[in-house]
């Protein structure tokens, strides 16, 4: 008797760790890759100008015709300090930036193609805090120096607010991230996993009943 109930606790426990994996194969195929490592690192304070801006991630980003990814490292006036265009290297998308940064911060926005094929734009801070870097500055025959007509067209408080009202923000645009995210698991993932789970349930169900077979006694002097 004592081996019949510890086999059936034995199969629940085989049944619920089968459940459980089922129900992790939508999220599996949900994941996307991550930023794991940056030079310079976020919100960071460098005492030496930035030579290029390099961001790692836990998949290898995707590349090749009709696949984009960029790299914008932008200051506080608004000029663009990255050269050329981006690279990838193994895990790694790199830039490089233009000569002459000067002091105060800087913000980096990238968009890159994932592993899945998914995308993902973000954007972190880091200052040059370099003691031989000019205190101002614009780009010079490289990235994209904001002009002076740029400068007299900047829009008003007012045009400003209504702007960013209308403006999607990053938590609504990883919410639409996730949503195509989600939409994009192909549908079989999901009725298999949905069928899986309903059989699992079914063996767990006539285990917990503690079912008897024709031969097994009531009788617990036969035990």
């Amino acid at each position: 008797m004592q081996q019949k109930v510890s086999t059936k606790f034995g199969m629940l426990f085989a049944a619920l760790c089968a459940a459980l994996s089922l129900m992790l194969v939508p999220q599996l195929a949900y994941a996307h890759d991550v930023l794991t490592e940056s030079t310079p690192e976020r919100d960071s304070t460098v005492e030496t100008t930035p030579s290029e801006v390099r961001l790692q991630f836990s998949g290898q980003p995707l590349d090749g015709q009709g696949l984009t990814n960029l790299i914008r490292i932008t200051d506080e006036q608004g000029n663009q300090w990255q050269d050329g265009d981006v690279v990838v290297e193994g895990y790694d998308l790199a830039i490089l930036t233009c000569e002459g940064m000067p002091q105060g911060d800087y913000t980096v926005a990238y968009r890159v193609v994932y592993s899945d094929g998914h995308t993902g734009e973000e954007n972190f801070s880091f200052t040059n805090a370099d003691p031989d870097a000019p205190e101002e500055g614009a780009p010079q025959d490289c990235g994209e120096a904001v002009s002076a007509a740029d400068e007299e067209t900047a829009p008003t408080e007012e045009e400003t607010v209504a702007s960013e009202e209308d403006t999607p923000t990053p938590s609504d645009a990883g919410e639409a991230s996730n949503e195509d995210a989600a939409t994009s698991i192909p549908t079989w993932v999901w009725v298999a996993g949905g069928v899986g789970v309903v059989v699992v349930a079914g063996i767990v169900f006539l285990l917990m009943r503690g079912t008897r077979t024709p031969g097994d006694s009531e009788d617990p002097a036969d035990d």
